[in-house]
């Protein structure tokens, strides 16, 4: 006979295999089909002509668009960073006839704006979307509104052209001044609805349920409004506003396509404030398994990569398709 402390060693094994295998099952029960999966424009941090290229290359016909290399005219500095430089009529006509065949699918647009400045908290705050009060070059915040209000009207109707449905920005920080930012985004909101698109604000910059509020205070103060979230997890870890877990279960019934963006918790660690890492080596994949916990909400809407940091933007973006396409 096998002695008790035999027998108690190997039911230990079997609970230590049967655990690790169920922690090994759990960990990989999420599979989102590849027409639900793209990656954002800029996150490439190339010409729209190379990432057409490099899309086709790679297999991946989803993407969220970038319409302010078309509506913006003269980019700012900031924006060249981001975009390169501006696009040609000629590269808009190929995008269109490659999702018109159906060789690339726009899930999204978005829109930024000539004088955000997104080098430090103080003034993403200060010059971020709808919500602009000041810059060191004396732009006149009244002004800037109403640049902004045309282009979210050009981005609409160029998203709209495109048979797209969404069209997202970041609005900036509502609590600024609630009651004038329920204003602008209802006059985003109405700019985006008279062409069939829906208007989406990225979010990030409030906690889940300060957006909340927001949203039921615009629904309160304009009835029937129509409006989305895109939803950014890692934003919310950036301006540290909310876990990406509880923010996610707030703005459940609002989000309608997230970005995959990682990054870690302790500021400390990064090179700068708004930095993001390649998937899978920050704490909205590991500490929150974001992607796990969006597949057992029963999310069923689009993912869009972005990744705004980094020399080796195709390889981590190879990354990140292969953790959402396992």
């Amino acid at each position: 006979m096998r002695s008790s402390k035999s027998i108690f060693c190997v039911v230990l094994g079997i609970v230590f295999l049967a655990v690790s295998c169920s922690k090994e099952e759990v960990e990989s029960t999420y599979h989102f089909s590849s027409d639900r999966v793209g990656v954002c424009s800029w996150s490439w941090k190339s010409d729209m002509s190379t990432i057409l290229d490099a899309m086709n290359e790679m297999g991946i016909t989803g993407m969220q668009l970038a319409t302010t290399p078309w509506v913006a005219g003269n980019l700012s500095d900031a924006q060249k960073e981001i975009f390169g430089h501006e696009e040609s009529a000629e590269v808009l006509a190929r995008i269109q006839r490659l999702s018109a065949s159906g060789e690339i699918n726009i899930m999204s647009t978005m829109i930024c704006f000539p004088h955000e400045d997104y080098s430090s908290l103080e003034t993403i705050r200060k010059t971020s979307g709808f919500m602009f009060t000041e810059d060191d070059l004396g732009h006149s915040a009244q002004e800037e509104w109403e640049t902004n209000i045309s282009l979210v009207g050009k981005a609409a109707r160029l998203t709209a052209a495109l048979g797209v449905r969404y069209l997202s920005t970041e609005v900036g920080f509502v609590n600024k001044d609630w009651d004038l930012a329920l204003d602008r985004v209802k006059a985003a909101c109405d700019s985006c609805t008279s062409v069939g698109v829906i208007f989406l604000i990225e979010s990030g910059q409030e906690s889940g349920a300060e957006m909340k509020q927001f949203l039921e205070d615009l629904e309160k103060k304009y009835p029937g409004t129509k409006i989305g979230i895109n939803f950014d997890p890692a934003n919310h870890i950036l301006y540290d506003t909310d876990t990406p877990s509880n923010a996610f279960d707030i703005l459940f019934p609002w989000i309608c396509q997230v970005h995959v963006k990682d990054c870690v918790l302790d500021a400390s660690k990064r090179q700068g404030w708004s930095e993001d890492v390649v998937w899978g080596s920050g704490d909205v994949s590991t500490k929150f398994d974001f992607l796990q916990y969006v597949y057992d909400s029963g999310y069923k809407a689009n993912l869009l990569v972005e990744h705004e940091w980094g020399a080796n933007r195709v390889a981590d973006i190879e990354v990140a398709l292969r953790a959402l396409l396992k």
